[in-house]
């Protein structure tokens, strides 16, 4: 079983890839089940096959929400990242789709040409005006010139360099900025630095030097776009306030057509990861590496002090439906972001309560398979099973056990004579992945499905 750290590595460099090349990816929360159901092969190769993908989408589609679209755009983010960034091959039908994901990001850069042109232009003329008439300098001016003159990077890493005095070395007779690998690795402070050299025009190197000289406060990414912006609209330039990702866009199209950069090598460009990596020191052995998280109990510890088996427990998905009730859909997603992000934990003696809650957030937030979103009518309707559910309560331990968790599945659903209730109970539990409710439940004798 893959662990909780190493989980949260490659969850946080997918999401990386992805920011650094300004495309949309889906949260960390999809990606792990993602990366979870892939590490259920063992691939002593970087190889996928066709059989593999199609698991893993039989896997999404037993699903019964909207949540199908948003794992299936994760399982594309996570086949990106796989087959771009660590050289795994895949089938051909994928790499069509792979083709698709770099032709949306070159369709992303073309939406700024207009803009790219006035900016471009807006530099030379800027450029000139500078070394003419010397005036202050802004850190706008050295942001647009090192984008223009060095590498088409993330405000993130310009950000990062404007914060290094020592960024730039001569290496080999020649003027190169080192650029250090960004990374939102959970256990990054075991990695070595690496870190990629950029060679430095000389106008850029003295741009550099006088800035580091200004002794300006630590800027922040966010800092950076704010002046970015700033400084761009106004003379020559007189442009609009733009998105990290589409500055980074303006500055590739400026690589792609002034200096006719092939996408590829644009791509190369644009991501320091993708060069030859150095790291100043020798890697230290790592030693003593412990098995982390193999003991954390994610459910109550039961207080037999206390304890009553008619202890009531209540329904924490009721909670769910009467914060919507009376709120637009369009307020739900931020609602449940807001007053529900703290995650119930498990109670050993009955699980199904939290269960349905995990339910109900699902279908709340993604809708249906069918309707992306779902009326409150409806679900209450699909929720209202809490009725018949607490006559079969699921502990803990049981729920671990496929064979027990099987026979009270199997007891649940043979218990309900009504047709449309049994439609509800299935896709109640098709929430549970470690249920086949596809192969032992036979649901063709019923009219399709209310979801």
């Amino acid at each position: 079983m893959i662990g909780n750290s190493q989980l949260d590595d490659i969850t946080n460099d997918i999401i990386e890839a992805h920011e650094q090349l300004g495309l949309p990816c889906e949260d960390k929360t999809h990606l792990a089940y993602i990366i979870t159901l892939l590490h259920e092969d063992k691939h002593s190769h970087r190889h996928i096959s066709d059989e593999e993908i199609r698991v893993i989408k039989n896997a999404i589609k037993t699903i019964p929400s909207g949540k199908q679209r948003v794992l299936l755009r994760a399982l594309d983010n996570t086949l990106f990242y796989l087959h771009q960034h660590c050289g795994w091959q895949l089938p051909q039908p994928q790499n069509k789709k792979l083709n698709d994901t770099q032709l949306a990001w070159m369709q992303l850069i073309s939406l700024q040409a207009h803009d790219t042109s006035r900016l471009y232009e807006g530099y030379l003329e800027d450029r000139h005006d500078f070394l003419n008439n010397r005036p202050v300098l802004h850190i706008g001016f050295v942001t647009v010139a090192l984008s223009i003159e060095v590498a088409p990077l993330p405000l993130a890493y310009w950000a990062d360099i404007l914060n290094r005095a020592d960024a730039i070395e001569l290496y080999e007779q020649q003027l190169t900025l080192v650029v250090y690998h960004q990374s939102k690795r959970a256990s990054n402070t075991q990695q070595p630095n690496y870190f990629t050299r950029y060679a430095l025009t000389p106008f850029t190197c003295r741009l550099l030097l006088d800035y580091f000289d200004t002794k300006e406060q630590k800027v922040t990414t966010k800092g950076l776009q704010q002046r970015l912006n700033a400084y761009l609209s106004a003379a020559p330039y007189y442009l609009e306030n733009k998105t990290l990702s589409q500055w980074q866009h303006c500055f590739q199209q400026i690589w792609l057509n002034e200096y006719e950069l092939p996408s590829i090598l644009l791509l190369d460009m644009s991501q320091p990861h993708r060069h030859v990596a150095f790291h100043p020191n020798s890697s230290q052995a790592q030693r003593g590496h412990a098995i982390s998280n193999i003991y954390d109990q994610d459910w109550h510890q039961p207080d037999y002090s206390t304890f009553s088996s008619n202890k009531s427990q209540g329904w924490p998905h009721r909670d769910l439906l009467k914060a919507i009730k009376n709120q637009p859909s369009s307020k739900w997603k931020a609602l449940l972001s807001e007053q529900f992000s703290t995650p119930l934990a498990w109670h050993h003696d009955n699980i199904v309560p939290t269960i349905l809650y995990f339910f109900t957030y699902d279908l709340i937030q993604y809708g249906g398979v069918k309707a992306a979103t779902l009326t409150v009518s409806s679900l209450s309707k699909y929720t209202n099973i809490y009725t018949t559910l607490s006559n079969h309560p699921l502990t803990y331990i049981q729920a671990c056990d496929h064979d027990g968790l099987m026979l009270w599945a199997t007891t649940l659903y043979e218990s309900i004579d009504s047709e449309g209730d049994r439609w509800l109970i299935y896709n109640f539990l098709r929430f549970l992945p470690q249920l086949s409710v596809t192969e032992h439940f036979d649901i063709t004798q019923f009219s399709s499905p209310f979801l």
